[in-house]
């Protein structure tokens, strides 16, 4: 066991001893990848264009519309989330969408950027990103190089969403008239089958006065007369529940627009973004990069390289044991 063990730190100490040498054999050779991929990393955070920024904020508090339409949790549920939380979370979902994406490039006024190849759906999408602030209220942030364009997709972006809600909550509505629609147009159906029968057996059983007629076709009579004013008292509930859902069709666009307030508007940036901290972060990840491939060039020299340096070598390349060792001469 300490054989072996002592086997594995010379291996160890013979590697190291490898990678030194080849190391300091070509220092400038093996420092070429760091140097380059600094210099690449600068070149990189200070030559690329200025980001400028511009959000607006979304009012998402618990008595708004909009804290009923993003299906949060129940305030009692464990994995509670704010109402703030759970429409930032819509919204970047919603930038995932194809649809939802073409509706602010049209906002945006980017549609023939987009057609002609300048920028593309991932760039927008990448541009745009929706946190909570605090509670109860949203931010949509736009950054992009140009401020004119930052500006533009944020106002995009929160009348999008808006409109995203607004549609459905209407259609909403409009599925719950049409379902109202039916039962009013099935409960007409009913009304006019049971006055047809009514109609009919007082055809079939005719008789010159009312008061001649027997009393088993009188009580027939009332039945069916019973049937029409259950059937028309069930048309008259449905046509007006249809009225007052169609009522409300026409309502939600203006209602829900009222309850949907933008708190703050996105304003046109003055200034570039700070990107000290974003240029030091670039230049530490090229820089890491650097020792990375000048790290796997030493160590690709070092097994490369077949110079025989201590006795040990003999025994690790070859298998033949050292009898004796030429000491160096000394001058």
């Amino acid at each position: 066991m300490v054989e072996t063990s002592q086997q594995a730190e010379g291996l160890t100490h013979r590697v190291v001893l490898n990678m030194l040498e080849a190391f300091f054999r070509r220092p400038l050779l093996h420092l070429v990848p760091l140097v380059l991929l600094v210099g690449l990393g600068i070149l990189t955070a200070f030559g690329a264009a200025r980001d400028y920024e511009a959000s607006g904020t979304l009012d998402a508090t618990t008595d708004s519309l909009l804290a009923e339409l993003t299906d949060r949790p129940d305030i009692n549920s464990f994995a509670f989330e704010t109402p703030g939380d759970v429409t930032a979370r819509n919204i970047n979902q919603l930038l995932g969408s194809r649809t939802f994406l073409l509706d602010i490039v049209e906002g945006a006024g980017l549609t023939t950027a987009v057609r002609d190849g300048l920028l593309t759906l991932d760039d927008i999408k990448g541009s745009i990103s929706a946190s909570a602030e605090g509670d109860n209220f949203v931010s949509i942030t736009a950054t992009t190089d140009d401020p004119a364009r930052s500006k533009a997709l944020a106002d995009a972006s929160l009348d999008s969403f808006k409109n995203w809600v607004i549609d459905g909550e209407v259609r909403r509505s409009e599925t719950a008239r049409d379902s109202l629609q039916r039962e009013a147009t099935s409960a007409r159906a009913e009304l006019e089958t049971a006055r047809q029968a009514e109609v009919t057996y007082a055809t079939q059983n005719p008789v010159a006065k009312e008061e001649d007629r027997p009393l088993v076709q009188r009580i027939r009579l009332r039945g069916l007369e019973d049937d029409v004013d259950r059937a028309n008292g069930a048309y008259d509930d449905a046509l007006q529940s249809y009225r007052t859902a169609q009522a409300a069709v026409e309502q939600t666009r203006s209602v829900v627009d009222s309850q949907l307030s933008v708190i703050d508007e996105p304003e046109l940036p003055e200034a570039a973004m700070p990107r000290l901290q974003k240029a030091v972060l670039t230049v530490a990840l090229f820089c890491v990069l650097g020792v990375m491939l000048s790290l796997a060039l030493v160590v690709l020299s070092s097994m490369l390289d077949r110079t025989i340096r201590v006795p040990d070598d003999i025994t690790a390349r070859y298998g033949l044991e050292v009898l004796a060792v030429v000491p160096r001469a000394r001058g």
